[in-house]
C-alpha cells in the first residue's frame, strides 16, 4: 500500500511539471530621443523587474525620432525587422505574447493582460540553456509539444538581451540613461528558426553561436526563446536561460476579512523548471490598519521573509498571518526574488516576482474608495487626508467593485469615491449599473478626473463612449461635456457655495509629458450647481442635489488641485455636502449639519471604547450608558458643548460583559441610541 501511495505522489509531481506553466513575452519599441519614453519606461521597467518569470522582456530600439540611438545602430537590421513585424509606427509601444497594445502608459494594465495570459496553458514546453563566453555566446533550446499545435507558420526566435545597459551621460535627447532588457541579436536572425506543425510528445533540440561584440557587455547578457505564429503572432510560449518562478494563490484577488479575527492566508511557489529554483520572499510597501499585526509563516514558524530551494517539480508552500480589529484593510506586495538570475543591477535590487495582496474589512467604514486611476496610486491622495480627518473608509480597486458589490450591501456607505485621475476607462457598463443601484438608494457619490467628460463623449477615442455612460453623466452628475481642454492652468470657487466658497488655487499637472487636458463642462438642464470655474469662467466642477442622492463632479483630479490644505479643504467640505460627514482632524473647516451619534469603536471592546457624536451648533446634550434592562449608569457627558466633533471615552473595568446602550439627548429634543459590547 505504500509503495502504491508514493507512486502516486510520483506521478502527480510528474503530471504537474508537464502541466507546463506558461511564461509571457513582454517586447517594446523605444528610442533613448522619445520624450514620452522616458516618461513611461521607468513604469515599464519597474513592472518587468517585479514579475519576471510572469513576464519576460526584450526591447528593440527604433531608428526614430533620434536616429542614432546606438543601440539601434548596434543592430539595425534585427530592430527594423521586429518593430516592422508589428507595423508600429511610434516609440514606445508594447505587445505582450504577439498582441500590440500600444503606449505602455498603464502597468495595472499590463499586469491584468499578463494574468490573462498565464491562465492559459502552454501547448510547449521550451528548457533553455546557454553559455556565455569573452569570444562567444552558445544557446541550446529544446522545444517538446505538450498538445497538438496544428499551425504551419511557426518559428522559434531567440534573442540575445543585455539586461540593464547604462551609460554615463545620455546617449539620445529625452535623458534617458540607463536602459533594460536591451535586444543585442536575434538568433539564427529575426526570422527565426522554421518549425513544422506538432504533435504532442514531439521533441525539437536546436543549437545557436555566435561571435561577442565589442559592444556588448556579456557578463550581463541572458538569451530568451520563443514559440511564435507568424500567421496570429501569438506567441506560444517563452523562456529564459535560467530557473524563473511566480507566486501563486487561490484567494479572490480582493479577499473579504473578518473583524477581529487572525486568519492564514495560503500562496504557493511550484517549480517548472528543469533546474532547482532558489527565491526569497518578503513583504514590501505594507499598507495596513493601526492595530493591525501581519507576518509570513510556514510550518507555524513566524518569519520576516522566507529563503528557500525548490526542486523540480516541487513547490514552496507558505501563508501570510494576518490579525485584525473591528476595521481596516490591509494591502501588501508579496516579493519573491529570484536568486538563480545571474545579472547584477544598478537599481540596488534583485528581479523577481510580486503578487500583490489585498484584504479588507466591508463592514464599519463610511467612505468607499474606488480605485480607478489606472495603477498610478494617485488614491493615496485621498487616502492621506481621510486618515487626516479621521474618516473611516474602504479601498477597493475599480477592477474588484463588480464582484465585491455582489457580496457587499453599498448602501452601507454614506459616500462613494471614484477616484479617476487620468486613467482609461473612466467606466465600464457595470460601473454604470452600480452606480445608478446605489445613488437610487440615497447613495452620494464624488467623481474626480481629467478627461471623464472627452472619454465619455468622444466618438472616435473615448473609451467609455457608450449610451449608459452619457445618461449617467447628464441625468445623475447633472452635467454637460463641452470641450477637451479647458485652457486654463488655475480655478477659483463660486462664492456662497457649500464647498467652493473662497476657493482658489492652480492647477499642477502630476500626469506628465504635457498631458494636461482638463475638461470644460457645463451644468444639464440647470441640474448641476457650479462649484469650480476656470479662471476663464468656464466651468470645471458641479454639484447636484436629485432630492434622492447627492453627487459633485470635477473634471481634474484631486492631485491636479495645488496644495494640501486646498486638497484638504475641498474633500472635507464634499464630505460635509454629500454625507453629512465632518472629519475631526487638525485641518477640519467644515461644521456638520445634523446631529449624529456614530458607532462606537472598537466593537466588541474590553475595557475601553471610543464614543463619538457630532452637533451642528452649540447646545446642551447629555450622553449616558444603559444596561440591558434599560437602566442608566454613567454618565459620559452632561453640558453645554460646542458645534462640531466631540469624542469621549468609556472604561468599563469592573463591569460585566454583555450588551450595552448609549443614548444622546439634545436641547433641540433629538434623541439617538446605539448598542455596545463588552466583552471580556
Amino acid at each position: 500500500m505504500r509503495t502504491i501511495y508514493v507512486f502516486l505522489i510520483l506521478l502527480m509531481v510528474q503530471l504537474l511539471f508537464a502541466q507546463n506553466k506558461r511564461i509571457v513575452l513582454l517586447e517594446e519599441a523605444t528610442n533613448a530621443s522619445c520624450g514620452p519614453c522616458a516618461t513611461y519606461n521607468p513604469g515599464f521597467q519597474k513592472f518587468v523587474t517585479s514579475h519576471l518569470g510572469g513576464v519576460l522582456s526584450v526591447r528593440y530600439h527604433a531608428w526614430w525620432p533620434g536616429s542614432n540611438d546606438p543601440m539601434y545602430t548596434a543592430n539595425t537590421t534585427d530592430n527594423r525587422n521586429r518593430i516592422n513585424y508589428y507595423g508600429i509606427n511610434g516609440v514606445p509601444g508594447y505587445a505582450i505574447d504577439g498582441h500590440f497594445y500600444g503606449v505602455p502608459s498603464n502597468p495595472e494594465l499590463m499586469e491584468r493582460q499578463m494574468y490573462e495570459r498565464l491562465s492559459k496553458a502552454a501547448p510547449v514546453r521550451i528548457q533553455l540553456s546557454s553559455e556565455f563566453k569573452e569570444d562567444s555566446i552558445a544557446v541550446s533550446v529544446e522545444l517538446e509539444a505538450l498538445e497538438d499545435v496544428a499551425d504551419t507558420t511557426l518559428h522559434l526566435r531567440v534573442a540575445l538581451i543585455e539586461r540593464l545597459i547604462s551609460y554615463s551621460s545620455a546617449p539620445g535627447s529625452n535623458g534617458e540613461k540607463d536602459f533594460g532588457d536591451v535586444m543585442r541579436q536575434l538568433l539564427p536572425t529575426a526570422d527565426g528558426s522554421k518549425v513544422e506543425a506538432l504533435q504532442a510528445g514531439d521533441l525539437l533540440t536546436l543549437q545557436f553561436k555566435t561571435a561577442v561584440r565589442n559592444s556588448w557587455n556579456w557578463e550581463d547578457m541572458s538569451a530568451i526563446a520563443w514559440l511564435q505564429s507568424d500567421a496570429t503572432k501569438e506567441i506560444l510560449q517563452a523562456q529564459i536561460d535560467f530557473p524563473t518562478s511566480i507566486i501563486e494563490s487561490d484567494l479572490p484577488d480582493l479577499d473579504l476579512l473578518s473583524a477581529n479575527s487572525a486568519m492564514h492566508k495560503p500562496f504557493r511557489i511550484v517549480n517548472h523548471n528543469a533546474d532547482t529554483a532558489h527565491v526569497r520572499v518578503r513583504l514590501d510597501n505594507v499598507s495596513v490598519t493601526a492595530g493591525w499585526t501581519y507576518t509570513l509563516e510556514q510550518y507555524g514558524a513566524e518569519m520576516s521573509e522566507l529563503e528557500a530551494e525548490i526542486l523540480p517539480g516541487d513547490s514552496l508552500l507558505f501563508q501570510l498571518k494576518i490579525t485584525t480589529t473591528d476595521r481596516g484593510s490591509i494591502q501588501a506586495d508579496i516579493f519573491a526574488e529570484n536568486l538563480d538570475d545571474p545579472g547584477f543591477y544598478g537599481e540596488g535590487y534583485g528581479y523577481g516576482f510580486t503578487r500583490l495582496y489585498q484584504g479588507v474589512i466591508p463592514e464599519n467604514n463610511d467612505v468607499l474608495l474606488v480605485d480607478d486611476d489606472g495603477g498610478t496610486d494617485y488614491q493615496a491622495g485621498f487616502e492621506s487626508i481621510l486618515n487626516e480627518l479621521n474618516i473611516h473608509y474602504l479601498t477597493v480597486p475599480q477592477a474588484e467593485i463588480d464582484t465585491f458589490r455582489k457580496q457587499i450591501d453599498l448602501t452601507q456607505y454614506k459616500l462613494v469615491i471614484w477616484n479617476v485621475s487620468w486613467g482609461f476607462p473612466t467606466f465600464i457598463p457595470s460601473d454604470i449599473d452600480i452606480l445608478k443601484a446605489y445613488l437610487d438608494a440615497g447613495g452620494s457619490l464624488l467623481l474626480m478626473g481629467q478627461d471623464i467628460g472627452w472619454d465619455i463623449f468622444d466618438n472616435k477615442e473615448g473609451s467609455s463612449h457608450f449610451p449608459e455612460a452619457q445618461d449617467f453623466y447628464q441625468n445623475y452628475l447633472g452635467a454637460s461635456y463641452v470641450e477637451d481642454y479647458a485652457g486654463s492652468g488655475s480655478m477659483t470657487g463660486t462664492a456662497g457655495d457649500p464647498i467652493g466658497d473662497d476657493m482658489s488655487f492652480p492647477l499642477s499637472n502630476p500626469y506628465g509629458y504635457g498631458n494636461f487636458y482638463p475638461d470644460a463642462i457645463a451644468s444639464y438642464q440647470n441640474k448641476g450647481q457650479v462649484v469650480l470655474n476656470f479662471s476663464n469662467g468656464k466651468v470645471g466642477g458641479l454639484r447636484y442635489d436629485s432630492g434622492t442622492f447627492r453627487t459633485v463632479y470635477t473634471s481634474v483630479g484631486l492631485e491636479q488641485i495645488s496644495g494640501s490644505d486646498n486638497r484638504t479643504k475641498f474633500l472635507n467640505r464634499v464630505l460635509a455636502w454629500t454625507a453629512n460627514l465632518t472629519g475631526w482632524g487638525t485641518n477640519s473647516q467644515t461644521l456638520p449639519f445634523t446631529v449624529e451619534l456614530q458607532q462606537n469603536y472598537p466593537n466588541p471592546f474590553n475595557p475601553v471604547t471610543t464614543i463619538r457624536f457630532q452637533i451642528p451648533n452649540s447646545q446642551f446634550v447629555t450622553l449616558n450608558i444603559y444596561d440591558n434592562l434599560g437602566q442608566k449608569g454613567t454618565t459620559l457627558v452632561s453640558g453645554k458643548q460646542k458645534a462640531g466633533m466631540h469624542e469621549v471615552q468609556w472604561d468599563a473595568t469592573g463591569m460585566a460583559s454583555g450588551i450595552y446602550y448609549y443614548r444622546l439627548e439634545t436641547e433641540q429634543g433629538i434623541v439617538q441610541t446605539r448598542k455596545l459590547v463588552l466583552l471580556k
